[in-house]
């Protein structure tokens, strides 16, 4: 007579060790000893729930059980139920009106840390009135947006950091919700849906996922989650991705996207929980060195699949960049190579392609 497996406590999560190979939906290989372990059907709907989540579930439980005892994975315990300390980002340089409307938004739940990256305007007498709730870090001379997140993680204190740009808002409840989600779900780190503004046109919700984990096959595509405004995570996290590239003017974000999703899922909210201004982005000529950057430092990392999905997504950023400055063959020639690259339209992709056309 066989012991039956007792299952892994709901709410417990399980991180896969990095040397478990995925070699097809139903098997996997790894542990210690080295094993190969096939699921059934039962077993592979366990196996999305874990991926997705902790434990929610008696089948789940015994497979996480089964992953954990076998070295295949290893057990995340949930997060004590206390009230959780977050920190605020909001890097700025030259925006101290618009930042008033960001800090009036965001209520006193939370410190505030604004990096005031080299700005030449009364950003002090803007903070003013906010008090000692709002810390006011200052950076001499102008780094650009991955410095100015880097100064202000680094000053940061608590469980979990969030990033808000100056020239947008958060919807009231924004932090607590997301906080709840990432502990019910065990993701290290998040983003939300947000509502995209565009002067003189109706405001959109962006992107069009459900609620659910992301992994590297959907940020290849392309930085649509806008990270700069909706992303929190773990404190240490940031440890463990490494810092923004300061080498990267613009989307270092999606940089570290790509980085943090080669070790982690991202979970994402489909609620939309900030107001996000649609500002049309810089020159097509910078856009290009940045574009090439990101191919040469990522694309070695990718599997077949996701490094051509990657040069896709560079093409469809390429093709709005070309867009924003009025070069419209350049940006179809982008758009159409984007398509040949990957002619079959996936969720991920319709995601990139709503967001574009949303910015005309």
């Amino acid at each position: 007579m066989t012991r039956e497996t007792v299952p892994l406590p709901e709410g417990f999560g399980v991180e896969f060790d990095a040397d478990t190979k995925f070699v097809g939906a139903d098997v996997l290989f790894g542990g210690s000893p080295p094993r190969l372990l096939r699921l059934n059907a039962a077993g592979v709907r366990a196996l999305g729930e874990l991926r997705s989540g902790p434990v929610g579930s008696i089948a789940s439980g015994r497979l996480a059980r089964r992953l954990t005892d076998t070295g295949l994975a290893h057990p995340r315990p949930p997060v004590p139920d206390r009230p959780a300390e977050a920190t605020v980002v909001i890097p700025v340089r030259d925006r101290a009106a618009a930042l008033d409307r960001c800090l009036a938004a965001l209520g006193d739940s939370y410190p505030v840390i604004v990096v005031d990256d080299g700005s030449t305007d009364d950003l002090v007498g803007a903070l003013r009135p906010y008090g000692s709730r709002v810390t006011h870090v200052r950076r001499e001379s102008n780094g650009g947006a991955a410095a100015a997140r880097n100064t202000g993680v680094g000053a940061a204190r608590g469980d979990y950091v969030a990033f808000l740009d100056s020239d947008d808002i958060w919807l009231p409840g924004k932090l607590a919700t997301q906080i709840d989600g990432m502990r019910k779900n065990g993701w290290p780190a998040s983003c939300t849906a947000y509502y995209l503004l565009r002067p003189g046109r109706p405001e959109i919700v962006s992107p069009l996922y459900q609620t659910g984990a992301l992994g590297l096959e959907d940020m290849v595509w392309g930085c649509f989650v806008s990270p700069g405004s909706t992303l929190m995570f773990e404190r240490g996290v940031f440890d463990d991705i490494g810092a923004f590239d300061t080498g990267l003017p613009r989307l270092e974000d999606w940089d570290w996207l790509l980085r943090y999703a080669r070790k982690h899922a991202l979970g994402f909210l489909a609620a939309p929980l900030a107001r996000i201004d649609a500002s049309p982005g810089k020159g097509a000529a910078r856009m290009e060195a940045m574009l090439a950057y990101l191919w040469t430092k990522h694309h070695r990392d990718l599997g077949a699949r996701d490094r051509r999905h990657f040069a896709a997504g560079l093409d469809l950023q390429r093709a709005a960049s070309h867009y924003y400055c009025g070069n419209m063959l350049p940006s179809l020639a982008a758009l159409l190579k984007s398509f040949l690259r990957s002619p079959t339209l996936n969720a991920a992709l319709s995601v990139v392609i709503h967001n574009r056309l949303a910015r005309r």
